[in-house]
């Protein structure tokens, strides 16, 4: 499925291989997340993200460290809303998602809690609830890359 979207024209970045950093956020623990991130993605793939958006948005000078090293770049934005992860209701979902919402702006939705995965019937609900209202309201959408002026992938 990876494959796919990244050939759709989606963008597919790395967000950490654990999604967990109980040792802390050093250079050399970012490092080996990204690592193994990376191996996963590349042999999904085919090609090498360079667009990481760290978890919780943690920006440590450890992680601006590692991101530098691997000449990748850390991707920002807003999350949708403070519970999202704990599934409240798609409406107040999407309403406070789009009350942030700002031209060039990311708003963030979640895939999981903790990285356990789990129902998301209602972040769906609210993403597209999101996306119609957005488009109703003339708004465009564009892959991250294209957003930031950033390469997506490595050329090697």
């Amino acid at each position: 499925m990876t494959a796919g979207l990244a050939a759709a024209g989606h963008v597919v970045g790395n967000h950490s291989f654990s999604h967990s950093f109980t040792r802390g956020w050093t250079t050399s623990v970012v490092r080996r997340e990204l690592a193994d991130a990376q191996e996963a993605l590349v042999g999904e793939l085919g090609r090498r993200p360079l667009l990481y958006r760290p978890p919780w948005l943690v920006r440590t000078a450890g992680v601006l460290d590692a991101l530098r090293a691997e000449g990748m770049t850390a991707v920002s934005g807003t999350f949708c809303h403070p519970l999202e992860p704990l599934q409240p209701a798609a409406r107040r979902i999407a309403a406070l998602a789009l009350a942030q919402v700002r031209p060039g702006g990311i708003v963030i939705f979640h895939d999981g809690y903790d990285d356990r995965g789990g129902n998301r019937s209602a972040t769906v609900e609210a993403v597209e609830i999101v996306v119609d209202t957005l488009l109703e309201r003339s708004y465009g959408f564009v892959t991250v890359d294209r957003l930031l002026g950033v390469p997506a992938y490595s050329r090697n």
